[in-house]
């Protein structure tokens, strides 16, 4: 798995966007709630000028970063992606929720 998604991030990097594309959509397969994969799905999807698409992919990574912190609840590392998210849909005030009571280094 962190194979596969480092050799799609290398990809996409270099904007080979089908193939990074096919390698997250390859991992989604296997873990349907990688978060990560969602996140770059999203970003390719804006990229390509598919907004419509691009929000999908946010909400569903928005949905499996929920499920990571519903699975880790005690690791506030899990949270800092959920909240980037919420901030970048202007979802402030959930954001904000997320993050209230963490106790960060």
């Amino acid at each position: 798995l962190d194979d596969a998604f480092v050799r799609g991030r290398g990809l996409q990097s270099e904007g080979k966007l089908d193939e990074a594309a096919r390698i997250y959509e390859q991992i989604l397969l296997r873990f349907p709630q990688h978060a990560d994969s969602l996140t770059l799905l999203a970003s390719i999807s804006y990229q390509r000028g598919d907004d419509i698409q691009g929000d999908a992919y946010v909400e569903r990574a928005i949905e499996a970063q929920r499920y990571i912190i519903g699975r880790l609840p005690d690791t506030p590392t899990a949270r800092a992606p959920l909240a980037n998210l919420l901030l970048a849909r202007g979802r402030r005030a959930e954001a904000e929720e997320i993050c209230k009571n963490l106790d960060l280094p």
